[in-house]
């Protein structure tokens, strides 16, 4: 099992589109984009949970990572969120057996 802090081990990039918080139609929402993946291997985690929380800890979504296979071999492990397309604060939280826990703000 590694015990190799999950926080050395992923790297989070998030594509944020449309988040300028200008007269935006009621209901309209964007996607928060990710991707989570082993820094040493560069491969994903197929197994990663990823939770979407408000800035109080709440839990506003959780989903399995999808996982993408092109070459046969594993490329990317990544997770998407619909959220309002308003300027908010989130904090994201990544699962993974036999990695440590991470957090992290979204702003």
């Amino acid at each position: 099992m590694k015990h190799i802090s999950l926080k050395t081990l992923l790297v989070f990039t998030f594509c944020v589109m449309n988040l300028i918080a200008v007269a935006q139609p009621a209901g309209r929402t964007i996607e928060l984009i990710g991707f989570v993946m082993d820094s040493f291997t560069d491969y994903g985690l197929e197994k990663a949970k990823v939770t979407l929380m408000s800035t109080d800890s709440t839990v506003i979504d959780t989903m399995s990572v999808r996982n993408e296979h092109p070459s046969g071999y594993m490329v990317a492990s990544s997770f998407s969120f619909k959220v309002p397309a308003k300027v908010e604060s989130y904090i994201i939280k990544v699962d993974c057996e036999g990695y440590k826990s991470i957090t992290t703000n979204y702003k």
